[in-house]
């Protein structure tokens, strides 16, 4: 399939587009597995790029009439509704609308002179893009447009001020100056790259505007849209495995699976011991009869020893949009490409379903930055309250996935494809019809689960709940678990300042190892503290110009961390994610490009067959 695209529309001479052109496909290859092709209308002034995934067998579409259309990402959509014949045989926005999934593309009509750019109704495939006097550029990643366009590579300081608020960037902004991401729905027009038409043809209000269903309605309704749905995403001649988890939405994506089709699933573990989450998914997966069985999939001493290469990846990978403190994403879905190319996940289940929220503003130290900065962080702060809605679907759909939880599955793309049916088009627009005493209501989520798959349902969850079981029952289980989950809280991310030099007085004998890795697989205070100190301390070290962080209070916190003074993790993750950003994406982007492999116009990297005008 293809998974990243760039594009040129300009009036400059082809060579020089071309050349654009060229450095941006080449920031779009990061991995070996890939392969690219480009697809060029000079008439037009249009000069289009893709990377693809090796495993996958799509390429751009041409029809009889000329019409092209590159498509990344993936449609669920009943029909065939991305095609050039789609587009033109339903007309205007409509085969848009018809559209399902995760996706961005261009559709090019050389008899109409038009080019159309256009994204997903919830903005998840970010298509990020610059204008200047006779020049329209765009990608799929930022970098792509860092790497051709030198006057945008240097950060926005209220955008980055969001980020160390919140950790993403609100709205329609990068981190980086001049430097927008297409809005969700959008459908532009582009006569020339000064003569285009920005539209939209979804807006969350249309399904807002529905009228809520009764429970009986609602839950009749729940159960056909996923019986419907999910087989979908199993869908596909590639192969599909189930990322699995201790909760219920991934429960819930197998439970409406369709059993006569054999997959595998995994989970992903940790170094101390099988945390919940994989003692849970073995119960789970056997359950449901995996007829390929259940790996775990283990963040081991090899990723320590190789952080700094995957804390910079990340930061590469997703234009900064996460931090290093999840580098780990990039080392656990290279080992899950293995097992197969398509992850299967039940992410955003809870969001889109239950209201449940992570984001929020985050706490954060004044005297890490730099003076004429902290405004910016400040104001951001205060403007949180702005970017919510009237709905809290439409919040956690067109708010809180995108621009939240969104770069995590930027990286995780990176590495291999990953489905969720809680975005579904179906499932999402059901949604808002719940009524509000059910979204909150866990024996209306279990009942569903007991009815579908009753074994399933008797598995309790990683905070001891069983569905449909008696509260008093399951009490100890789940006091049991939640002590352990705050216990392991409470020693990494939350141990407060006065409880650290005790612990790193401890000795290792009496450390409380017993409970580390029952809930969570990454540890960063210890390792910050202990493997990882010396990375830490020379990324400081290289970066003490930088323009934002108070590089004499950065290197104070993290020696008070390592000699146990305080826990200052968060303060790190964040000012060690800054002084990458600066170095990779701002000052050495262009570095980085030049030992990419130079781009053949007259053909395609491990081509499988020609394209019709191609450059």
């Amino acid at each position: 399939m293809i998974c990243r695209l760039a594009g040129v529309i300009t009036d400059r001479p082809a060579e020089e587009a071309k050349a654009l052109l060229s450095t941006m496909i080449a920031s779009l290859l990061h991995d070996r597995f890939v392969v690219y092709g480009t697809y060029c209308v000079p008439q037009l002034g249009c000069y289009l790029g893709w990377v693809g995934d090796a495993d996958g067998d799509d390429e751009p579409v041409i029809d009889e009439t000329g019409r092209a259309l590159i498509f990344a990402g993936e449609d669920f959509s009943s029909g065939s509704a991305a095609t050039p014949a789609s587009a033109s045989n339903t007309g205007g926005d409509r085969w848009l609308r018809d559209l399902n999934g995760w996706f961005a593309g261009v559709l090019v009509d050389a008899a109409k002179k038009q080019i159309l750019l256009f994204n997903d109704r919830y903005g998840l495939h970010r298509i990020y893009y610059t204008q200047s006097r006779g020049l329209l550029a765009f990608a799929s990643e930022a970098k792509a447009i860092l790497a051709s366009q030198p006057r945008t590579r240097q950060l926005n300081a209220a955008a980055l001020g969001e980020f160390v608020a919140h950790g993403a960037v609100l709205r329609d902004r990068t981190l980086f100056e001049d430097v927008f991401v297409l809005p969700a729905g959008s459908a532009w027009t582009i006569e020339n790259a000064e003569a285009i038409e920005k539209r939209s043809y979804f807006a969350p209000q249309e399904w807002e505007a529905q009228s809520p269903l009764t429970t009986v309605e609602f839950f009749d309704r729940l159960e056909s849209t996923l019986s419907t749905i999910v087989p979908r995403y199993f869908s596909g001649t590639r192969r599909v495995a189930v990322s699995l988890t201790g909760g219920v939405d991934t429960r819930r994506v197998m439970a409406f699976a369709d059993q006569a089709r054999e997959f595998q699933s995994y989970t992903f573990g940790g170094i101390y011991r099988d945390c919940f989450d994989v003692r849970i998914a073995r119960e789970v997966a056997s359950a449901c009869g995996c007829g390929c069985g259940h790996e775990t999939l283990r963040l081991d001493r090899e990723f320590l020893r190789n952080f700094p290469t995957y804390a910079e990846k990340t930061i590469w990978i997703t234009d900064g949009t996460l931090d290093v403190g999840a580098a780990h994403e990039v080392y656990l879905n290279a080992l899950a490409r293995r097992i197969a190319p398509v992850r299967l996940t039940g992410n955003y289940g809870s969001e889109i379903l239950r209201g449940a929220s992570t984001f929020k503003p985050l706490p954060w130290s004044p005297r890490l930055f730099r003076p004429d900065f902290v405004p910016h962080i400040e104001e951001a702060r205060r403007s949180f309250a702005e970017i919510g809605t009237r709905h809290q679907v439409s919040f956690a759909a067109f708010r809180e996935i995108p621009w939240h939880l969104g770069s995590r599955l930027h990286v995780a793309q990176s590495q291999l494809t990953v489905r969720s049916p809680y975005t579904d088009n179906d499932l999402v627009a059901l949604a808002y019809q719940a009524p509000l005493q059910v979204r909150q209501a866990s024996k209306f989520w279990d009942r569903l689960l007991v009815r579908q798959n009753p074994r399933l349902a008797s598995i309790p969850t990683d905070r001891g709940r069983v569905a449909g079981g008696a509260p008093f029952t399951t009490l100890p289980n789940r006091l049991y678990n939640y002590a352990l989950f705050k216990a392991e809280w409470y020693h990494q991310t939350g141990m407060p300042h006065w409880l650290a030099p005790i612990d790193r007085r401890a000795p290792r004998a009496l450390r409380p190892f017993f409970f580390m890795g029952s809930h969570k697989i990454e540890h960063y205070r210890t390792w910050f503290r202990d493997e990882l100190f010396e990375y830490l301390e020379s990324i400081l070290r290289e970066s003490s110009d930088t323009p934002y962080i108070n590089a004499a209070a950065a290197a104070e916190t993290l020696a008070a961390h390592r000699q146990g003074r305080g826990n200052f993790v968060a303060d790190i993750n964040r000012i060690i994610t800054i002084a990458l950003i600066e170095r990779l994406l701002t000052r050495h982007v262009a570095d980085r490009i030049d030992r990419k492999p130079t781009i053949e116009f007259e053909s395609m990297l491990r081509r499988r067959r020609q394209i019709a005008a191609v450059c």
